[in-house]
This record gives C-alpha cells, structure tokens and sequence, in this order.
C-alpha cells in the first residue's frame, strides 16, 4: 500500500473515532491517535504518560488538566469536557472537521493534501453530475427543469450513491418521453420571432410539454407545434403579458373567431381572425386596441404562423 492510499486511511480512520467520540476517555484517545502515539501526545501537552493512561482507563482529568490539554493543542475545552461545539472555537466555522484533525497532526501536510484531493474529486462529480441532469432535463419545460435543477441534493449530496443518481436519470428520462411531448418556441428562418423571449431556445430546450394523451385527443401532432410569450396586454383578458401560447404550425388558413400568430417584417403577434368579404379583420381582444383591417393586397406581406392552440399562464 502507497504512502497516499496510508494517509486516506489514517484520515478516514480518525474522521470515523471523532464521530463516535461520545466519552472524555475517547475523546482523549483521538488526540492521541491524531499526534501518532501516547509518548508523543504525552510530550506535547505536558501530561505524564502514565496520567494519560488513567484518563483513557476511566479516570477523570481535573479541569486544570482539561484546559492544560485543550491550550497545548488550540482546541475547545467545551468540546473536551463535553463533546459539544466544534473541536475548536478558534477555526474558522466553514472549517471541516478534517482540516481540523490536519491542524493536530504531525503529518498535517500529507492530510490536507488528501483533503484537498478529495475536494476535487467532489467538485469532478458534482459538476459531471449538473451536466448530466441538465443534458436530461433539456427536454422538460423550462419551469419544471429549473425547479428540478434547484434541488442540489440531487447532485450534490455525498451520500447520494452515484447507482441512486443513475436510477433518477433514466426515471426522469423514461416518464417524461413517454407521457409528453415537448414544445419547442417558434424559429423563423433559424432566428426567433421577436415575441419569442425563452433564453435557451437555441439549445433546443422546451417553453412547455403537453401530454401525448391531450395531443391525441385534439388529433394534434407535436412535431407541427411551436411556442411563443406574448407581451403586452392588447388581447386582454384573453392572453396576458408573460403568457406562453402554442400554435399549430400547420394550420394557416384562418378561420373566423380563432387566435393567430401572423408574421410581417420580422414582428410577430397574435390576433383574433375575422374575414369580412375578403378583407382581414386581426381584432384585439383588448377595446383600448383598434383592430387591423387588411386587404388582398395587404394579406401579401402576412405569413400565418399558425393557430392558438393552448394558452400557458405561470
């Protein structure tokens, strides 16, 4: 065995009796075991060999003794006498315990090397962890993804078995093909309608996803169906600022009453259809808003995006 693989051993070792450190007897033990020996930790608080030795058969150090030791090594007397706090008041709080075992041991350099090794090996899983979850949750709507990728513990818990990370990868993946249909926001000519706002859109992330099932129902195929966020209020009460709606790409050919996205000049907007002998009334459902009329001539410059299918309010 290595020096390196010695040094995780002795660390993992000493971390394991702190824990279970419940008496002063082992309590006193753990440093002793942190300096090497009994001889050496004697040396180092000024305490015969044979005084330690009753301490860790039974006896009990006077408080005198008690501060003499937690003096000699920069620790807490509370946490001596008691087991209570932190194993020092002086170390600062984000300190972890396994610093503070390096601080009392004469291999200290070897220890916080291992330490700080195994920082980086979390810090590795941890961010391969986010990448990998993000890759996963691409495919879910903006709004569930974010509030999944809140929950750090998924990826950032060390007692979170990378076995444990891997089921919840494939349910999320599994549940989510299976019972949805994400949505992507509406794409003109590679670039976005100017009422797409979602940031990650040119990654291919989903604004929403709606169930296979309602699809089915409404015999409407997700590949045809795209997102835009409407802003401002001229179709009041109808659409809100902020709403995310899905439009069916392939219809385009108006009907009377129903919401439109329509396209000119690099702008998008929806409006409610209405047909009058030809002319094309784009009516907004808010009255503090005129109504476009078009005519034939006009109807040239529209692209009908599609039809107002769903309507997402957050």
């Amino acid at each position: 065995m290595n020096d390196k693989n010695l040094t995780g051993n002795r660390l993992s070792g000493l971390e394991w009796q702190l824990e279970r450190a419940s008496t002063i007897q082992k309590r006193i033990e753990f440093l002793a075991n942190c300096e090497g020996s009994v001889a050496g930790f004697s040396k180092k608080v000024g305490i015969s060999v044979s005084g330690l030795k009753r301490y860790l058969q039974g006896g009990e150090p006077t408080a005198s003794k008690i501060i003499q030791i937690s003096n000699a090594l920069g620790i807490s007397a509370t946490w001596l006498l008691t087991g209570q706090g932190k194993l020092s008041d002086t170390a600062p709080s984000h300190l972890s315990n396994g610093y503070m075992i390096a601080s009392l041991c004469p291999d200290s350099q070897d220890i916080k090397s291992e330490l700080d090794q195994r920082k980086v090996k979390v810090y590795d899983t941890i961010a391969s962890r986010w990448k990998t979850l993000r890759e996963t949750l691409s495919m879910y709507p903006r709004y569930t993804r974010e509030a999944l990728m809140a929950n750090n513990d998924i990826y950032y818990n060390d007692n979170f078995s990378d076995e444990a990370f891997e089921k919840i990868v494939k349910d999320l993946s599994y549940s989510f093909s299976t019972t949805f249909h994400p949505i992507l926001p509406y794409e003109k000519d590679g670039e976005h309608g100017t009422d797409t706002v979602y940031p990650d859109s040119k990654t291919g992330a989903a604004e929403l996803a709606i169930s296979r099932h309602v699809l089915s129902t409404k015999h409407l195929k997700g590949g045809g169906l795209a997102t835009i966020s409407i802003t401002g209020d001229s179709m009041e009460p109808t659409l809100s600022d902020g709403d995310i709606v899905v439009i069916d790409r392939s219809d385009t050919s108006p009907t009377d009453g129903n919401l439109y996205a329509l396209s000119s000049m690099g702008e998008t907007h929806v409006k409610r259809f209405q047909n009058a002998l030809g002319v094309w009334n784009l009516i907004s459902d808010n009255s503090l808003y005129g109504t476009i009329s078009l005519t034939k001539q006009d109807q040239a410059d529209i692209e009908i995006v599609g039809r107002v299918v769903f309507v997402g309010r957050y």
